[in-house]
């Protein structure tokens, strides 16, 4: 039979498919462009008490590893240059922390733990252990988290320390070539960043704040028939795509929780994998949650990505409500020791400070009065004042009188007297002009 001409069968006819991001990068964008439109603004939680979690999803070759970690596997200077999500969140993570402790209450802390693991072949291994004990994976019911048995945790205080640890990991984790990528990770890679805040209530105990920082390089999906893989790298990808299998059908459900405001009872299934067991912490709500979809611009991988994108939408429809949890705790007497020893440093080195300003508020007053100038005390200057300018005459003659002292010292306390005098006039200067600004009415 005949068909008209121009219609199409609507198998036939032209699909379009609208996604929505948070945000979209091209492939002009740079690693700094990425990072500062994802995960950064996410850093100031961590220090407040809340979860973060970052992960990348993509098909193998899209370019995960490289936008979680960047050029890791280079020297410091190709890292620095083009460095990934990973090093730029420990850099301004230790950046905001170093400013915070310059300016904490005595008895104040921030205290970082680093741990590096991998999930290889549905088994865990810690890649700061080089013995290659595969770990168990359990639930602590107090905490209502996931733990790792024996998983090794160091205390990091500086980026380069944690960059040297990342170095050390990725010497161990799972790389192999195959046809799709020269370098394919075999292995999920769960990078975790503990941050305990140590701070006295204002009931005077103890409080702890804890929370972490998790960064998540995810291995790639990928099809036997494009990678021609057998044998061994043949059970690594059916693993690695049972792994996120089970993490799209926990994100499909959630997903639906979310849609039907918990109106319909989903079961979660986060024990179907040892990754997503892992991950319960972070996607059961009380994290803040930044996916990374890492797309193919090949037409060879248009399935590939056109499931990644489908995916990533799902996961845009996860509610999250992160809580911040302080924690009264007692301390051993050892700890408190250490503590009242740190804190009676602090409170030496901030008397020595203030003992440096009183003998430099003295030397000022000496020279003033071996000058010879007399200054009318503010008292007399507010008792005669009715409209406000007495007051400005007065602070032009303290201020000319610290200009004449800097001037006419002798060489011996020349610098003395001259800081103080700049001091007190950058103090008062100020203040005259906001009187002047808003003069006042008369009493």
């Amino acid at each position: 039979k005949d068909g008209e001409a121009g219609q199409y069968l609507k198998s036939q006819q032209l699909s379009i498919n609208e996604y929505a991001y948070d945000a979209v990068f091209d492939e002009d964008c740079s690693q700094q462009d990425v990072y500062d439109g994802t995960a950064k603004p996410f850093v100031n939680k961590v220090l407040n008490g809340e979860n973060v979690t970052i992960f990348a999803y993509g098909a193998t070759g899209a370019g995960k590893t490289h936008t979680m970690l960047g050029n890791t596997r280079a020297d410091h200077a190709a890292q620095r240059a083009d460095a990934g999500i990973i090093p730029n969140s420990v850099r301004d993570l230790f950046a905001k922390i170093n400013n915070l402790s310059a300016h904490s209450e005595p008895g104040e802390s921030y205290q970082v733990n680093f741990s590096y693991l991998e999930v290889y072949n549905e088994q865990v291994f810690d890649l700061l252990d080089s013995t290659g004990k595969v770990l168990s994976v359990r639930e602590d019911q107090e905490r209502g988290i996931v733990v790792v048995a024996g998983i090794t945790e160091i205390s990091v205080d500086n980026y380069q320390s944690v960059i040297d640890l990342i170095l050390q990991g990725n010497r161990q984790r799972k790389t192999e070539a195959t046809m799709a990528n020269a370098v394919s990770s075999r292995s999920h890679a769960i990078l975790q960043l503990s941050v305990r805040h140590l701070f006295r209530s204002t009931g005077g105990r103890e409080t702890q704040v804890e929370s972490k920082l998790s960064m998540i390089d995810l291995a790639g999906s990928e099809r036997a028939s494009a990678t021609n893989n057998r044998g061994v790298r043949l059970q690594e990808g059916a693993s690695i795509n049972k792994s996120l299998l089970a993490l799209a059908n926990c994100i499909n459900s959630l997903s639906e929780k979310a849609q039907s405001n918990g109106k319909k009872a989903l079961n979660v299934k986060y024990r179907d994998s040892k990754l997503t067991h892992l991950l319960k912490s972070s996607l059961e709500g009380n994290c803040n949650l930044i996916m990374i979809a890492n797309i193919n611009p090949s037409d060879v991988t248009y399935e590939d990505s056109h499931n990644t994108l489908k995916y990533a939408n799902r996961a845009k429809n996860i509610k999250v409500s992160p809580v911040v949890k302080e924690n009264q705790r007692d301390s051993t007497w050892l700890e408190r020791e250490h503590r009242l020893r740190d804190e009676n440093k602090q409170l030496k080195e901030m008397v020595e400070l203030l003992r440096k300003e009183v003998e430099e508020l003295r030397s000022f007053k000496r020279q003033v009065l071996e000058s010879g100038v007399s200054l009318p005390t503010i008292d007399t200057a507010l008792s005669t004042s009715s409209d406000g300018y007495t007051i400005l005459n007065y602070f032009d003659t303290v201020v000319s009188t610290s200009e004449s002292v800097s001037n006419t010292c002798s060489v011996s306390v020349a610098t003395t007297s001259a800081a103080a005098a700049t001091s007190v006039t950058s103090k008062i200067r100020p203040r005259r002009a906001t009187i002047m600004a808003t003069p006042a009415e008369p009493v």
